[in-house]
């Protein structure tokens, strides 16, 4: 899997989130683990009161990608940013290589670390 590929999904991904379209998420969710309202909760319930941004590119490209067994997919877990700058927020989600120009993904978790 190509790891431009990855970052640029999991970008596009975090800037719908940061547009509030959580539907529009759900719906390209390929496992839909968590339902709307938890992917909602999960953006909005951040302790800090601010609102979710989307941090710059050149962040997004230094995340830790892994592998998970069977070698079409890898875990990522990515610091969301608040007002701005990074929080304590973190989107656990997994990107599938299903055959295709752009990756499935599946958003695991939603979490404060």
């Amino acid at each position: 899997m190509k790891k431009k590929k990855i970052v640029e999904l999991i970008h596009y991904v975090i800037s719908l989130l940061t547009e509030g379209k959580y539907k529009k998420v759900y719906d390209l969710d390929c496992r839909k683990l968590l339902s709307i309202e938890e992917i909602k909760d999960g953006v909005e319930n951040s302790d800090s009161g601010l609102i979710l941004t989307l941090q710059p590119l050149k962040e997004l490209k230094g995340v830790e990608i892994y592998d998970v067994e069977g070698g079409n997919e890898v875990y990522v877990d990515v610091e969301l940013w608040y007002g701005g700058e990074a929080s304590d927020t973190t989107l656990s989600i997994s990107i599938i290589n299903n055959g295709k120009d752009i990756y499935d993904f599946s958003i695991e978790n939603i979490h404060i670390l």
